[in-house]
């Protein structure tokens, strides 16, 4: 399956390269990303071929955490109301 977030190689038999594809958003963790990972992660353990994996990340970054611009545009406009507190309550 070809992906849209991932890019893997095999550099030496063996030795697997898996790098997130977001760099626009410094890899940021999107929906579709983990969707991927989820299905690469599956195809990899069928296929036993790979006994080292190495993770990184397109661009200057690894991985900026989750793709929070991608979820306030799910939500609508913004982030989500916060809860209401008690009074003394943390």
């Amino acid at each position: 399956m070809a992906f849209k977030t991932l890019k893997f190689e095999e550099p030496e038999p063996g030795i697997g390269l898996l790098a997130l594809n977001r760099p626009e958003r410094l890899n940021a963790m999107s929906m579709e990303l983990v969707e991927e990972l989820h299905i690469f992660f599956a195809q990899l353990k069928a296929s036993e071929k790979v006994r080292v994996l190495i993770i990184t990340g397109e661009g200057r970054g690894f991985c900026s955490g989750a793709d929070l611009k991608e979820t306030s545009l799910k939500m609508g406009h913004g982030f989500p109301a916060r809860a209401e507190k008690n009074p003394g309550q943390l």
